[in-house]
């Protein structure tokens, strides 16, 4: 006759004890109990829990059979399998999936579960492996005691500014505050015009024809040769004019009181250009080396043809003047001869710039009659040049070696400001070597002793190692996480090992 056993399968929670276990079992009808124990289960803390629910699976006549897939729980697994010298009644065996089948069992390690047992001797073991149970369940939570601390800061802002020496030539040292520079060359041509400000008059000369009066006692008749000068007066100015042929003035004629003075007509012309010599008819001139009582002329008409204008002309002034702006043109912006030469990632120097040549070129010469004048320059100009991101990393570094005492380097501010010093007797700025001022800005936090903190909170509860840890200075906040979190295990750990200090810098 064929008999068949039925089995049940039970799976059971991560936090179901044994005494839950042993219970289930003792309430499942059928014969055989396959219990499923998930991984992490409170019952695979220690093999004692699973010993405890073989026991009440031979009191109550079932037979056991555990599955998990937990690689702790294997190792209790093979552990029981490993006592089966001692077991006297039944077999186990254990399969590829960590299912191992325990038959209802006598252990001689717990032989007060004998047969036979009565329920007085029952209820002084049951309190006994609890309390077992609750001694190693402490000692594990007690290895998972940990305290984690995260302590936050605000940064400090420093601001410093360090002098540095830029050179062509000169390689990068951080002790000595050198930065490898780069001289650069390039040419620029400049053109300029400018105002002439020399003035020279341009016109033509008066001419008319004058009557000459000769009235001397002498009775010679005067010859005036070709040249001689003839003055107008008219007011404050004086007017000269020049014979343009030679001419013989006769005698007077006749007695006192009835004189006639000889006459004789000739032309003149003005001595200077210029409208002011056109006279008018009848105006009296002097003759030069006569007097008036004895030669005078006049005008016998209206002069005309006297006309003047200022024309502009160059002078050397000039010419010097020109060459200086030419000159102060391209030392004003030599930049503009560079700024194609500028490696990308580098910056020029400001007014390291210098023209190592020039060629002037003036288009004019002096008495040109030219406005404006002009002229142009060539100019081969070199300047200084730094890397930009070589400078960022080299005050990146000299900001961590200026860190005041207590603090630790945080962070660093990439934006720099560059002041070049100048040329003077205690700095240099040239195309080769410049001095320079860099102010930087970098961010320090408190240097944190972990160990000190540590000694200062170990043991406290909570509130009093919050309190604690608030009151270290620049703290801005405390965070403190202890665990587990069971009624026991509420205060700092004592063992440093299980405290993780952390610092946090909130910017």
């Amino acid at each position: 006759m064929w008999s068949v056993e039925y089995m049940q399968r039970v799976s059971l929670e991560i936090y179901t004890s044994a005494l839950e276990a042993a219970k289930i079992i003792t309430d499942v009808v059928d014969h055989k109990v396959e219990l499923s124990i998930p991984a992490g289960s409170v019952l695979l803390d220690n093999i004692l829990n699973l010993k405890i629910i073989l026991e009440q699976a031979k009191k109550v006549g079932k037979e056991v059979d555990f599955v998990t897939e937990d690689e702790f729980g294997k190792n209790l697994l093979n552990m029981l399998r490993g006592e089966r010298d001692e077991i006297v009644v039944g077999e186990s065996m254990i399969d590829s999936k960590s299912r191992v089948k325990f038959p209802a069992v006598h252990l001689p390690s717990l032989h007060f579960f004998a047969s036979g047992i009565n329920l007085k001797k029952l209820g002084l073991v049951i309190p006994l492996v609890i309390l077992l149970a609750g001694v190693f369940g402490f000692l594990f939570l007690s290895r998972q005691h940990k305290a984690k601390v995260i302590l936050y800061f605000t940064p400090q802002v420093l601001t410093k500014s360090v002098g540095i020496k830029v050179g062509d030539g000169l390689k990068t040292d951080l002790d000595k505050k050198v930065l490898a520079g780069l001289k650069l060359a390039g040419s620029v041509d400049y053109s300029l015009t400018a105002t002439s400000t020399g003035i020279e008059l341009e016109g033509e000369k008066a001419k008319g024809k004058v009557t000459l009066y000769n009235s001397s006692s002498v009775l010679e008749a005067i010859v005036l040769k070709k040249g001689t000068r003839l003055t107008y007066k008219n007011k404050d100015s004086s007017y000269v004019f020049t014979t343009q042929n030679e001419v013989i003035v006769p005698v007077r004629t006749g007695t006192v009181p009835n004189i006639t003075s000889g006459t004789a007509e000739v032309l003149v012309t003005a001595e200077a250009i210029g409208s002011v010599y056109n006279i008018k008819k009848d105006r009296e001139l002097s003759v030069k080396d006569y007097k008036s009582s004895d030669l005078v002329a006049s005008s016998a008409e209206d002069f005309k043809g006297g006309s003047s204008k200022e024309i502009k002309v160059v002078t050397q002034e000039d010419l010097t003047k020109l060459e200086q702006d030419l000159t102060a043109n391209v030392l004003k912006t030599p930049a503009d001869a560079l700024k194609n030469r500028i490696p990308a990632g580098y910056a020029l120097i400001d007014k390291s710039e210098k023209v190592a040549s020039k060629t002037v070129v003036l288009n004019n010469k002096v008495g040109d009659k030219k406005d404006p004048l002009s002229g142009s320059i060539t100019a081969q100009v070199e300047g200084l040049a730094y890397s930009k991101t070589e400078l960022v990393d080299f005050m990146g570094k000299i900001s961590k070696n200026v860190v005041p005492q207590g603090f630790e380097f945080y962070s660093y501010n990439k934006e720099l400001q560059v002041d070049v010093l100048g040329n003077t007797e205690k700095t240099v700025l040239s195309p080769t070597e410049a001095d320079l001022q860099v102010t930087f800005k970098f961010n320090i936090a408190p240097k944190i002793d972990e160990q000190k903190v540590f000694e200062k909170i170990a043991g406290l509860s909570v509130v009093d190692a919050i309190a604690k840890l608030d009151k270290i200075s620049d703290v801005t906040k405390a965070e403190l996480k202890i665990e587990p979190g069971f009624l026991f295990f509420r205060k700092v750990p004592t063992k440093a090992s299980a405290v993780d200090i952390q610092i946090k810098i909130e910017e």
